[in-house]
């Protein structure tokens, strides 16, 4: 008899006194996969305050800022493949210090988790502030989430895929002048980590709004990149039918001077 005879034997054997899956897999010599606990920091979007061009953002290494350890094992799932989690709702002062944590009631132990991780995140949370199209620090908010789990082999507790956003067909907008990515010579920034930026452009291809991705290191640095970009021109997205339409997140990263 084959193995997946064997196995195919042994289901039906086993379905039929109602063992369970994973006694099949024992009796085939298979041991199941470890099961660890996980707590997961997921920051929601960059557009929570859209009237700033630098979003208010945590440090580097937020995500360590929570660990299993600092939770009941009772606050944790029991199945696979699903979390207990908490809104949270950060408020960050111009001077980057952390004034309010709020959070949205929710489902199983949420209230507890946001409660003590409000408490954790105000201790040890790290955080820079947000800038207007003035380069001038304005105090700011960020969502994020912190979710329990209970995860087995090399799951990394990622979210499942996103779908494709609105307009996920349009072409994209064509910068008519490539050199607009170069960075002005009066723009100091780190050699080491380029400025990125995201842009809003119209129908008629100008840019109606700019958010730093990558600081260029500095509050003004930063205003002095949105001003830079948002002289360039586009050729404008369009539908698959070819109407122009207005594009949300274009994303442009920028070269040294030259």
């Amino acid at each position: 008899m084959t193995r997946m005879k064997r196995i195919l034997a042994l289901a039906a054997g086993f379905a039929m006194a109602g063992t369970s899956a994973s006694a099949l897999a024992q009796a085939e010599g298979q041991s199941q996969p470890a099961r660890r606990l996980a707590v997961r920091i997921v920051t929601h979007s960059d557009l929570d305050d859209p009237a700033l061009i630098r979003p208010s953002r945590p440090a580097d290494g937020y995500r360590d800022w929570l660990a299993v350890e600092d939770f009941p094992a009772e606050w944790f799932p029991t199945a696979l493949y699903t979390g207990h989690a908490a809104d949270l709702r950060l408020h960050i002062a111009p001077d980057d210090r952390l004034t309010a944590c709020e959070y949205v009631p929710g489902g199983p132990h949420s209230n507890e988790i946001a409660e003590l991780a409000c408490t954790l995140i105000l201790q040890r949370g790290r955080f820079h502030h947000g800038i207007d199209a003035a380069g001038i620090a304005q105090p700011g908010v960020r969502n994020v989430s912190a979710t329990l789990m209970l995860l087995t082999g090399n799951q990394s507790g990622g979210p499942p895929p996103a779908p494709p956003p609105p307009g996920a067909s349009n072409s994209r907008p064509v910068m008519r002048d490539q050199n607009m990515r170069t960075l002005p010579t009066a723009i100091t920034f780190d050699p080491a980590r380029l400025p990125a930026v995201w842009l809003e452009i119209s129908e008629r291809g100008r840019v109606t709004g700019c958010r730093i991705r990558l600081t260029t290191g500095s509050d003004a640095g930063d205003a002095a990149l949105c001003r830079h970009i948002g002289s360039a021109r586009f050729d404008p997205a369009r539908t698959p039918e070819g109407d122009r339409v207005a594009a949300r997140s274009y994303h442009v990263e920028f070269t040294p001077p030259q």
